[in-house]
This record gives C-alpha cells, sequence and structure tokens, in this order.
C-alpha cells in the first residue's frame, strides 16, 4: 500500500511554525542575557504580572514592586538602566541592589 502524496495533514506547515517559534523564543532569550540591563530584569517578573491581572479583573489588586533610590542630594527616585545590580539577599536568592 502506498502512502498519498501530498498528505492530507499540515506537516510541513506545522513544522515551519514551530521552527519560527523557536527561532522566535531563542532570539528573545538572547536579547535579554545580552542587552537587558540589571533594573529591565529585575523589573520583568512584575511587569508580566501586572498584565495577566489586569486581563484577570479589572478590580484586582497586588503589591507592585519598584526598585527606589536616593540621590547625594537626598531626593527619591527611580532606579534605571545600568543602575542596579545583582547582589544576593540575606536569605541567598538573588535580588538587586
Amino acid at each position: 500500500m502506498s502512502a498519498r502524496w501530498p498528505s492530507r495533514y499540515p506537516v510541513w506547515t506545522l513544522g515551519a511554525l514551530g521552527v519560527a517559534a523557536l527561532l522566535f523564543c531563542a532570539q528573545v532569550w538572547v536579547q535579554y542575557a545580552r542587552e537587558w540591563s540589571e533594573a529591565e530584569r529585575a523589573y520583568l517578573m512584575d511587569y508580566l504580572r501586572s498584565g495577566i491581572r489586569g486581563n484577570v479583573s479589572a478590580k484586582a489588586q497586588r503589591r507592585y514592586v519598584l526598585l527606589n533610590g536616593v540621590t547625594a542630594q537626598g531626593q527619591a527616585r527611580l532606579v534605571l538602566g545600568d543602575e542596579a545590580e545583582r547582589v544576593k539577599d540575606a536569605d541567598g536568592k538573588p535580588g538587586t541592589g
């Protein structure tokens, strides 16, 4: 019995979509590893969680963490770009300082 050609199943199309998805994920990971600052990495999970909460319920509330800094003059400001560095917390977990 011979196989029918072309197949009724979109094998090549699904394969191409899978390869494209893998390449996209690899590119995002490379950009994250090479180009993102520590402040951007620290904000990523809170940013994703806030988007999910906003889609689940308009009334969903939860604490949002911002990296705050103090200038030499004592003025409070947000930490941006390369102003943060990766350190370990008191319990040994990675954090920012």
